[in-house]
C-alpha cells in the first residue's frame, strides 16, 4: 500500500512538472503585447538559467522601467551577463556604459587637475564628443532592437493569421462533409 501511495505521489509531482511550459517564446509574446509583469515573470527564471536573450530582455526592461522600477544598475547586471555569452546588443550596451563612465571620470579628473576654464572647456568638449559617439551607438542598438521586435511581432501576427486560416479550412471541410452526408441521406431516402 505504501508503494502505491509513493508511486501515486511521484506521478502527481511529475505531472506538475510536465505542465509547466513557460518558454522564451511565451515571454516574448507577453512583452510584445505589453504585459510587462508577465514578461518579467517569464524572462527571469529563463535568464537565471543562462539564456543570453532573456538576460538582455531583462536588461532592457530594467533600463526602461517596464514592469519594474527603472534601475540602471540592475539593467547593467543583466546586460553584462548576456554580453559575457556573446549577445551583440548587450555587448554594445556594456561598452557604451563603460565609455560613459570613462568619459565622466576623465572629465572629473581633468577638471580637478586643470582648474583653468580653458582646459575644463576642452575636456568638456571631449566628453561631449564621447557622449555623442555613445548616443550614436545606443541609437544603432535601439534600431537593431526595434527591427528584432518588428520581426517578433510579424511572426506572432503570421502565426495568428495561419491559425485563423487553418480554422477556416477546418470549418469549410466540416461544411463540405455535412453537405455530402446530407446528399447521401437524401439519396438513400429516394432509393
Amino acid at each position: 500500500m505504501k508503494k502505491l501511495i509513493i508511486c501515486f505521489a511521484t506521478m502527481l509531482v511529475l505531472a506538475g512538472c510536465l505542465g509547466k511550459t513557460d518558454t522564451l517564446a511565451d515571454a516574448r509574446k507577453a512583452y510584445v503585447i505589453k504585459d510587462y509583469a508577465q514578461a518579467i515573470k517569464l524572462f527571469h527564471p529563463i535568464a537565471v538559467k543562462g539564456s543570453a536573450e532573456a538576460q538582455f530582455n531583462l536588461g532592457v526592461m530594467y533600463s526602461k522601467g517596464e514592469g519594474v522600477g527603472q534601475d540602471h544598475q540592475e539593467a547593467m547586471k543583466w546586460y553584462r551577463l548576456a554580453a559575457e555569452q556573446g549577445h551583440a546588443e548587450a555587448q554594445v550596451k556594456v561598452k557604451a556604459d563603460e565609455e560613459v563612465r570613462v568619459a565622466e571620470r576623465a572629465k572629473k579628473e581633468a577638471e580637478a587637475k586643470a582648474g583653468g576654464e580653458a582646459l575644463a572647456a576642452e575636456e568638456a568638449l571631449a566628453a561631449e564628443e564621447a557622449k555623442l559617439k555613445i548616443e550614436a551607438k545606443a541609437k544603432a542598438a535601439k534600431k537593431a532592437r526595434a527591427a528584432k521586435q518588428a520581426m517578433v511581432e510579424a511572426k506572432a501576427k503570421a502565426e495568428a493569421e495561419a491559425k485563423v486560416s487553418e480554422q477556416a479550412k477546418t470549418e469549410e471541410q466540416a461544411k463540405l462533409i455535412a453537405e455530402e452526408e446530407a446528399r447521401a441521406t437524401k439519396q438513400a431516402k429516394l432509393e
